[in-house]
């Protein structure tokens, strides 16, 4: 019954109630003690039939029909206005009570739970269309007499109570602003009761939770295999998630639960990295196998109606979603990151001028090539991968750059080993992005030029001595100096990957998890 779900709203209602009457039977079957599950159930069900008739009586007479959002947002706005009589017996035992149903009653040992400025008096009105001066000329009740009956109830309640229990909560959150009502502060210094005050401090603690580990297989390694092809090889960005969080990589490409497209209220930093890589293709595009200099990217940087249309296209294609070019109003933050984007594009350009003249090699190129690497026993070709950003050639030696929009710590690594170190705090994955495409590179297009690792971090254009350059133990080197062992390092790597023995546990860094989608998943946050 639960999961046989109505196609229309109108039977949504019908749909819930028929739940409620088979959970209030059961409930007086197999726990005929519980007096308080069918008052729940029972005062939840009038709820739903009120809401029932409303949406019924809305369709019958004008023909309307709501959708799930609006039926789902009235159902918690009926539900949560819900409130629940209990019956109890009143001569002896607990009497649970509201202030008004204490009116001409006195207790012996009377317990005030919530005193609370926000409670203490009631800060309620009913909606009316007379406003408080008109009130107050006319003598019409207001808040100053509401405030007043409370205080009456109140007084009226403790005046011959023989133990008093008062208690209120100190947490800010919400309305609640945490402070004792007006009425205890006027029991602690205008009155002869002896007081005593006491303050509870839970110390709560969250349940720990075991380290989620799960084992490899080879039903597991054939659905990576299985995938992997020259269209999608085995990425960068994979390996380097591998290398930070061996369980986050077998959720994203084993489980293949691939992480929300959700449409942003802001232009986050990967949409900026989309909107950036977009707009410096198109600009840069016409140029690609030819020979750049100075005048033609003057043109560019000076053409600022050609930049601010490339920028617009691209924010409308990567934030609003369009598949066509159309006309897009900017606001807010999101003008902010269009100057933002001007800003490191003319810097950028700057740059290369003073690089010119040059030859562009590639822009946005999606190459893979293949190693061979032994899965299981036998010797199996594992395509490695992705989209280089930039390829050009400067004074005889060819750069391959990736831009980086996102901050980066460092451009320099003693050995390769550290590169394919796990969990480390601070990872050096753009090192080892920059030198796994020039692997590739290599391996596609052998050539005699020396090729050079080379990161545009947009944080660093404006430094005085901007250098895109990977530096090996703080010296320019050339990726042919470090090939053969870091061609080494990674196949042990990706044979570890594909190993059918090996293990997906969680990273070490438990502040990765904060932004993680999978963290509910394995229950870190």
């Amino acid at each position: 019954m639960v999961f046989n779900l109505p196609d229309k709203v109108t039977n949504y209602g019908r749909y819930f109630l028929n739940i409620l009457g088979n959970f209030y039977k059961l409930s007086n079957e197999l726990e005929p003690d519980n007096k308080l599950l069918p008052e729940l159930i029972y005062s939840l069900y009038q709820t739903i039939e009120k809401l029932d008739n409303v949406i019924k009586e809305l369709y019958e007479e004008q023909g309307l029909e709501i959708n799930n959002q609006i039926y789902l947002r009235l159902f918690h706005q009926y539900a949560g206005m819900a409130s629940v009589t209990f019956e109890g017996e009143p001569v002896h035992g607990m009497q649970v009570m509201g202030i008004l149903e204490t009116r001409c009653l006195d207790f012996d040992n009377l317990v005030i739970l919530g005193l609370n400025e926000n409670k203490w008096p009631r800060n309620f009105i009913a909606p009316s269309f007379i406003p408080y001066n008109i009130r107050k000329g006319f003598g019409l009740p207001g808040i100053e007499e509401q405030d007043a009956m409370y205080a009456y109830y109140f007084y009226r309640l403790t005046q011959r109570a023989k133990n008093i229990t008062a208690t209120y909560s100190t947490i800010k959150e919400g309305i609640s602003s945490g402070e004792l009502s007006r009425y205890g502060h006027q029991l602690i210094y205008d009155s002869d009761l002896e007081i005593e005050k006491s303050s509870l401090d839970f110390q709560f603690t969250s349940k720990s939770y075991l380290p989620v580990t799960v084992d490899s297989s080879l039903e597991k390694t054939s659905v990576l295999l299985d995938v992997n092809s020259s269209k999608r090889p085995l990425s960068p960005t994979a390996i380097n998630m591998w290398l930070q969080c061996s369980l986050k990589f077998y959720y994203k490409y084993i489980m293949q639960l691939e992480e929300p497209d959700e449409l942003k209220e802001e232009i986050d930093s990967p949409v900026f990295g989309s909107i950036f890589h977009e707009t410096i293709e198109n600009l840069y595009m016409p140029f690609v196998g030819k020979t750049v200099n100075k005048q033609q990217l003057e043109v560019i940087r000076n053409n600022k109606i050609l930049i601010e249309n490339e920028i617009t296209k691209a924010i409308g294609k990567h934030y609003f979603k369009q598949e066509k070019p159309g006309k897009i109003t900017l606001e807010g933050r999101s003008i902010l990151i269009f100057e933002n984007i001007k800003t490191f594009l003319q810097q950028l350009i700057d740059i290369d001028i003073q690089l010119t003249p040059f030859d562009l090699v590639m822009l946005e190129e999606k190459i893979s090539e293949k190693i061979l690497v032994p899965v299981n026993g036998e010797f199996r070709e594992i395509h490695i991968g992705g989209v280089i950003d930039r390829v050009d050639r400067v004074n005889g030696k060819i750069r391959i750059i990736d831009y980086k929009t996102g901050n980066v710590d460092s451009l320099t690594f003693s050995d390769t080993h550290e590169l394919f170190e796990k969990d480390k705090e601070k990872p050096k994955k753009e090192i080892l992005q920059a030198l796994i495409y020039c692997m590739v590179y290599k391996k596609k297009f052998p050539a005699e030029e020396k090729l050079q690792p080379a990161v545009y971090s947009l944080r660093r254009l404006f430094n005085d001595k901007f250098d895109p350059l990977i530096k090996w133990d703080k010296q320019e080197f050339s990726f042919e100096d470090i090939e053969q062992e870091f061609s080494e390092h990674l196949q042990e790597l990706v044979m570890e990957i594909f190993s059918p023995a090996g293990k997906f546990s969680q990273t070490i860094n438990e502040e990765n998890c904060s932004y993680c989608f999978y963290n509910k998943i394995c229950q870190r946050y």
